[in-house]
Order: C-alpha cells, then sequence, then structure tokens
C-alpha cells in the first residue's frame, strides 16, 4: 500500500556510496532514513492495511483456480536519483529535533511541513515549471498547474500523513471563560459596585458586568 525502497537503496541514492559504520554522518542519515519509512508506513491505519492484505490473498488463490500467478506486477526497481522527495523528507525529521515553542524538545509538525512549501515554491521558480504550460482549466477559467514537484510523490505524501499522526498537535487555543470562574468573576464585580467610592467607579463596574454577561 506504500511505495518502498530499503534503507540501503536510498542512501545509495542520496550519497552514492555505502554508509560507513564509523562515521556519523552516515549514521544520523541511516536513522532519518529509517525513520521517514517507518512514518510513511503508519500512514495507514492497522486495520486497512490487514483488509487490503486479506483481499489481496483471497486474490491470489481465485486466480491461481484457473491457473494464472495473479495480476499483480512489479516493473522495478526504482530507477536512480531521488524521484520521491527524500531529502526534503530527512530535513523535516531533522528540523523536528530543533527546540519548538510549545515544547522544548521537539518543533511542531505545522511548523516544520513549511520546509515542503519552501520546496515547492522553488520548483515553480525553476526554468523546467516554466518552459512548459500544460495546466487544467475548469468552466469559470480558473487554471490548476500540472506539476513534477518530488513532493507530491505518493510516497512523499504518505510520509507526511505518518509523520503527522505520528508527532500529533499541541493545541493551545485562547479558549473562553469557564463556567466556574465567569460566576466567581460576576460574584466579585457586584461586590465592588456595593462597595464603589463615586458614582463614576459604580458605573464603571456595572458597565463591566454587563458587557462580561
Amino acid at each position: 500500500m506504500i511505495p518502498f525502497e530499503c534503507d540501503l537503496c536510498i542512501f545509495r541514492k542520496l550519497r552514492g556510496t555505502d554508509p560507513e559504520a564509523s562515521s556519523s554522518q552516515d549514521l544520523l542519515l541511516e536513522t532519518c532514513i529509517r525513520r521517514m519509512n517507518l512514518d510513511a508506513f503508519w500512514s495507514r491505519a492497522k486495520s486497512t492495511v490487514y483488509q487490503n492484505k486479506r483481499q489481496l490473498m483471497n486474490s491470489l488463490e481465485l486466480s491461481a483456480m484457473v491457473g494464472l500467478q495473479g495480476s499483480y506486477e512489479h516493473a522495478g526497481p526504482y530507477k536512480g536519483g531521488d524521484q520521491c522527495g527524500y531529502e526534503v523528507a530527512i530535513t523535516i525529521l531533522l528540523y523536528s529535533l530543533k527546540k519548538g515553542k510549545h515544547d522544548k524538545t521537539y518543533t511542531q509538525f505545522e511548523t516544520i511541513r513549511k520546509l515542503r512549501s519552501v520546496y515547492s515554491n522553488h520548483c515553480r521558480t525553476m526554468p523546467q515549471a516554466n518552459q512548459s504550460h500544460l495546466s487544467m482549466v475548469d468552466s469559470k477559467g480558473i487554471y490548476s498547474r500540472l506539476s513534477e514537484d518530488k513532493c507530491g510523490a505518493l510516497w512523499f505524501q504518505r510520509f507526511m500523513t505518518g509523520c503527522q499522526k505520528r508527532m500529533g498537535i499541541i493545541w493551545k487555543p485562547n479558549t473562553a471563560l469557564s463556567i466556574p470562574l465567569l460566576l466567581l468573576l460576576l460574584e466579585e464585580a457586584e461586590k465592588n459596585i456595593e462597595e464603589a467610592s463615586t458614582e463614576d467607579i459604580e458605573n464603571l463596574w456595572v458597565c463591566f458586568t454587563t458587557y462580561i454577561t
């Protein structure tokens, strides 16, 4: 259900060499590759994967009844080069390790995902993206451009989904006052109205109470 290349194949594509056990850079890169592959796997629910596997096995059994090998084909291996946006994914993972605004141990997904937008914006400025103008246009004349951006690959979309599910989101909205706190506030305001030393102060607290209510 997820496009997949093994860790070693991806390493060779990105660096052009095999990893060295004594290199800290190679170890970090291998760790990032393993993490991004696992994130891509986590983009689909366990139950969805199980049902897909069950139906696939059923399809193979039905094909075997008529002497066929099954309709599933694999024309691999992948070509050389980074067609799936692996390097962008690695920079996103490394960015997440930095100190964040809401948590000192990591940076949130909503921040790290901006690296994908930066790369996509870069792709739109390249000559390759502007020499061909093949687009889709609807009845209202609104255009949608076709792009060869690596971040549009199915694998990269799965990686981003899995990464977000794994990291979660720390949400700190500006919420309204709770009912118990609101009642205490109104009670305190009523006391200030009764104990007001001047009419102006009394009117001020009356306006405040009206506003809060």
